[in-house]
C-alpha cells in the first residue's frame, strides 16, 4: 500500500457504476494500485476509496488546498460526486466529500475517513498478502469481517506466490442465497400463513445447534462432498432440473474428504437441511415491485408473486474446516516467509501442500452448502404441498 503516488482520477468515462449495486470489473483494470475501496450512496452522492494509515493521510491532507478541492468537484449524471486531486507522492485514495465547502478543514476530511472504521483497515491489510493481483477490492456494502472485510474481494496468482486464506473464503464456506419462485399470489396463501409458518419451522430446523431431520452416515456425507447435488438427486431430494439453476450446477472439482477432520464430519453430519443462526433465514416473500419488465419476464417473476428465499451455508462443517486450517496455516507462516499484519489473514501458498489440503477440504464444504440449501428446498416444497393440499410440481 502506498507504493505509487497520486490519486487516480475517475470520471464517468472510466467506469460504469450502476446505482451503487455493483462495481464494474473494468475498474479492476483501471486501477494500478495495490489497494482501494469503493463505497457509494447514490442518494447522497458520496464516494470513498481506501483509508490508509492516519499519519500518511494527515501528511497529505495538510498540503491540500480545500478551495481547490471544491473547484475540482465533478458531478456525474448518475448523481455520484467524485472529488479528484493529486496528492504528494504517497498513495492512491479518494476523499469522502459529499459536500465540500470553503470552511471544511483537513481535520474534517480525516475524521470522515477514519469513521469508516476497521473494515477499511481490513481492505488495506489484504493488499499486503503475497501474490495479490492488482488490488484489494471492497464492494459498496462493505462491513467489518474476519480477516477480509465482508464484501471484500481479492484475486491471487498461484504462479506468483499467491496464497489461499480461510479469512478470505470465510468461516461459513459457500454461504449463499437461493430463491424459489411459485405460481402463487399473496391472496392464494393469505389464510394459510400461520400453518405455513408452523410447518416450515417444523421441517427446517433453525438456531444454534439445530439438528437435521435427515440422517446421514459418514459414508453418505462423503458422497455428498464428492458428488454434490448429483447425490442429493439420487436419494430423491432434488428435481431433475434443479441443478440447472445452481452455481457450478451444485458441484465442483477438487474435493478430497480425507482432508476433512473427524470433528468437522461429526458437526456437519447432523446439520444438513438446517438453517443455523446469525443472519441466516428462510423467508416467504412477495414480489412487490418490478424494475425491469424484460428481465422479470425472462426469470418468470411477476408483481404480487410468492417466492421463498433461503440464506445459509455449510454450517458447522465449513466452520470447523476453517478453524482447523487456520491453525495449520499458523504453523507454516515462517516456513513460507509470510509476514502478516493481521493474524486473521493466516494463509499458505495456494500451490503448497497445506494450501492444497485446505482447498480440497473447502470444496467439500462448498458441496455441503449446495446440498444443504437443496435439502431445505425439498423440505419447504413438502411444507407448501401439505398445507395447500396440492403437489409441489403444480
Amino acid at each position: 500500500v502506498g507504493m505509487e503516488s497520486n490519486v487516480l482520477i475517475l470520471n464517468r468515462f472510466d467506469l460504469t457504476f450502476r446505482e451503487g449495486l455493483y462495481l464494474d470489473i473494468e475498474l479492476c483494470k483501471l486501477l494500478r494500485t495495490n489497494c482501494y475501496l469503493v463505497t457509494t450512496a447514490i442518494t447522497k452522492g458520496d464516494t470513498v476509496i481506501l483509508k490508509l494509515n492516519e499519519e500518511e493521510i494527515i501528511k497529505d491532507l495538510s498540503r491540500v488546498d480545500i478551495k481547490s478541492l471544491k473547484a475540482l468537484k465533478i458531478d456525474i449524471a448518475s448523481g455520484l460526486n467524485v472529488i479528484k486531486t493529486l496528492l504528494n507522492n504517497s498513495a492512491k485514495f479518494f476523499i469522502k466529500a459529499l459536500t465540500v465547502n470553503p470552511n471544511l478543514t483537513s481535520k474534517d476530511l480525516i475524521k470522515e475517513i477514519i469513521e469508516e472504521g476497521e473494515a477499511l483497515e481490513q481492505v488495506a491489510n489484504v493488499a499486503t498478502l503475497p501474490g495479490i493481483v492488482k488490488a484489494s477490492i471492497a464492494m459498496p456494502d462493505i462491513d467489518w469481517g474476519y480477516g477480509f472485510a465482508i464484501g471484500g474481494v481479492a484475486a491471487f496468482d498461484p504462479e506468483n506466490g499467491g496464497i489461499i486464506s480461510p479469512g478470505g473464503v470465510g468461516y461459513d464456506i459457500n454461504c449463499g442465497v437461493r430463491i424459489i419462485k411459485t405460481n402463487l399470489t399473496e391472496k392464494d396463501i393469505e389464510k394459510y400463513k400461520v400453518k405455513l409458518a408452523d410447518k416450515l419451522f417444523d421441517y427446517v430446523p433453525s438456531g444454534v445447534g439445530s439438528r437435521s431431520k435427515f440422517k446421514f452416515s459418514d459414508k453418505e456425507l462423503e458422497r455428498i462432498t464428492q458428488e454434490g447435488l448429483k447425490y442429493i438427486k439420487k436419494i430423491g431430494y432434488a428435481w431433475d432440473n434443479d441443478y440447472e439453476y445452481i452455481e457450478e450446477f451444485g458441484s465442483m472439482e477438487g474435493a478430497d474428504f480425507s482432508k476433512v477432520s473427524q470433528l468437522a464430519r461429526d458437526r456437519g453430519r447432523e446439520q444438513l437441511g438446517t438453517l443455523g443462526s446469525g443472519n441466516h433465514f428462510l423467508e416467504v416473500q412477495i414480489v412487490d415491485e418490478i424494475y425491469d419488465e424484460l428481465i422479470a419476464k425472462k426469470l418468470g417473476l411477476f408483481k404480487g408473486q410468492v417466492v421463498i428465499m433461503i440464506h445459509c451455508g455449510s454450517r458447522g462443517f465449513g466452520h470447523q474446516i476453517a478453524s482447523d486450517y487456520i491453525k495449520e496455516f499458523d504453523k507454516v507462516l515462517n516456513k513460507y516467509g509470510i509476514k502478516l499484519v493481521d493474524r486473521q489473514l493466516s494463509c499458505a501458498p495456494f500451490n503448497s501442500k497445506e494450501g492444497q489440503n485446505y482447498y480440497k477440504a473447502m470444496v467439500c464444504a462448498a458441496k455441503f452448502a449446495w446440498s444443504n440449501r437443496q435439502l431445505i428446498t425439498h423440505q419447504l416444497r413438502k411444507a407448501f404441498s401439505e398445507v395447500l393440499n396440492k403437489s409441489a410440481e403444480s
